[in-house]
């Protein structure tokens, strides 16, 4: 699963979600600390930077914040 670090998360909307309403959106916290599955930060492609990714399945608990997104 792709993630993105607090930093990042604007610069993937735009680029990959910006024909989608605000409200179609929500940005969830993960506290890697409460993940049964392990979290690579990796360059991939062309990528500017490295994100980081979930290997495994995302564990509900390690859910601890869901956010409204907004393009301010």
């Amino acid at each position: 699963m792709h993630c993105s670090h607090d930093h990042q998360w604007r610069g993937v909307r735009d680029r990959f979600y910006a024909d989608l309403a605000d409200d179609e959106l929500v940005l969830l916290v993960v506290d890697e600390t409460k993940l049964s599955s392990p979290v690579v930060v990796e360059q991939i492609g062309g990528a500017p930077e490295a994100f980081p990714h979930i290997y495994g399945p995302l564990d509900i608990a390690a859910v601890v914040e869901e956010r409204a997104v907004t393009r301010d």
